[in-house]
């Protein structure tokens, strides 16, 4: 799944010594995703897709909306980055909540698609947050 990204990086000779082709692949697809620090998040999550796109859907409520991310990620970098104060028309609370499910979202379409077994008590959690439950609902 990461040789579309990796297979046109160049192996030196000194690393070649004595490894299997797993174990250079494996290093250039940690060193790929170490350079991928200095990426956008946009980037970042769209490459995501791109190696574990979704099998199914997650949830219609949280879905992975790259729109709403940007707008967010922009509004997050004036305020951290440029100490930009002003008013964005963004409602934090809300799109705090959807980066939250997001996670949730991304860890069950690399689940999904690497055929993991979440936790009993991971998959509970997931399904109380997506239906809207609390523990003192039930």
């Amino acid at each position: 799944m990461w040789e579309p990204w990796i297979k046109k990086k160049k192996i030196e000779l000194s690393e070649i010594s004595n490894q299997s082709y797993e174990q250079l692949r494996n290093y250039k697809v940690k060193n790929f995703v170490k350079n991928m620090e200095r990426e956008s998040l946009i980037y970042k999550l769209d490459l995501l897709h791109k190696i574990v796109p979704p099998k199914n859907k997650v949830s219609s409520s949280y879905e992975y909306d790259q729109t709403r991310i940007a707008k967010l990620d922009e509004a997050r970098h004036k305020i951290v980055h440029d100490n930009d104060w002003t008013f964005h028309p963004i409602d934090f609370d809300s799109e705090f909540g959807y980066w939250n499910f997001l996670n949730f979202y991304f860890l069950s379409v690399v689940s999904n698609n690497l055929s993991l077994k979440i936790s009993d008590e991971m998959s509970k959690y997931w399904k109380q947050q997506v239906s809207g439950e609390t523990k003192n609902d039930t």
